[in-house]
């Protein structure tokens, strides 16, 4: 039997400075090196760092693929012996990773968990923003002492992509949606699909605005609130927090990061 694994399809939206430059503009300066370095990011419980990371041209399209790590330690606390349970406080280390392949031309990007524990979207978001920052700070240090230009910062934002039966299937879980709101960003060149997010982005650039949010309050049409999300979040082009309730009263909110669960085999690049 084929083993499930979790896959993340996602848009991989990264622009640069005030004027959002497109990816490409500094992807050999500054983002290819960033993933190359193997700089390690820390947390408390952890440290993550990407590796293997290789430019592969697959189907005429370069491709960015390798792998994002996180070293931990798994804590045991009891064993059975003998059929009982006994006390036996260890600790194991452990290195969960999560497979990526970046499509350069069209942004798009999968996510495969290696295992339960693996890096999710929002890890990825995270630990590559600070891989980034990092890099970008030391270059310019550099640049600066050459007086030479410094590069911009970048702006990073990992979008997840669910599918159309992915979202029916969350938003049946409510059984009463508070609010649905949209986070939208500077964009890599992505054009918004429906007549509402363009007008959305056209008022932005109107008021010379990056960022913005928009709010839905208290919607009731289980397809217009599916509608919104394909429109929008299965496009990759905006991010949505959605709150609510289930059924017996329990609050509930969630976020873009929804996780598709397919029967995947060997990924070959």
């Amino acid at each position: 039997m084929d083993e499930v694994k979790k896959l993340s399809i996602a848009n991989f939206n990264i622009t640069y400075g005030p004027e959002n430059e497109p990816m490409l503009t500094y992807f050999q300066d500054i983002l290819y090196p960033a993933f190359c370095n193997e700089q390690k990011v820390r947390t408390s419980k952890n440290v993550s760092y990407f590796s293997d990371v290789e430019l592969k041209l697959i189907s005429s399209e370069y491709v960015l693929t390798g792998n994002l790590i996180r070293e931990t330690h798994y804590r045991v606390r009891t064993i059975v012996v003998d059929n009982e349970l006994v006390p036996s406080p260890s600790s194991v280390p452990t290195a969960p990773y999560s497979r990526f392949i970046i499509y350069l031309k069209s942004h798009r990007m999968i996510l495969v968990k290696n295992e339960g524990q693996s890096p999710n979207l929002k890890s990825f978001q995270a630990v590559l923003r600070k891989v980034v920052d990092r890099y970008t700070r030391e270059a310019n240090r550099e640049r600066d002492k050459a007086d030479l230009p410094l590069f911009p910062n970048a702006v990073i934002n990992i979008v997840n992509m669910p599918l159309p039966d992915s979202i029916d299937e969350t938003i049946k879980e409510f059984a009463k949606i508070k609010s649905i709101n949209l986070r939208f960003f500077p964009l890599n060149n992505d054009i918004d699909p429906a007549p509402l997010l363009a007008y959305v982005r056209s008022t932005m650039d109107s008021v010379d605005s990056k960022t913005g949010n928009l709010t839905f309050n208290s919607p009731k049409s289980a397809n217009g609130i599916s509608n919104l999300f394909q429109d929008s979040i299965a496009s990759g082009n905006a991010s949505a927090t959605v709150t609510g309730e289930k059924q017996d009263g329990t609050k509930v909110k969630i976020t873009d990061n929804l996780v598709l669960n397919f029967r995947f085999q060997v990924l070959e690049i």
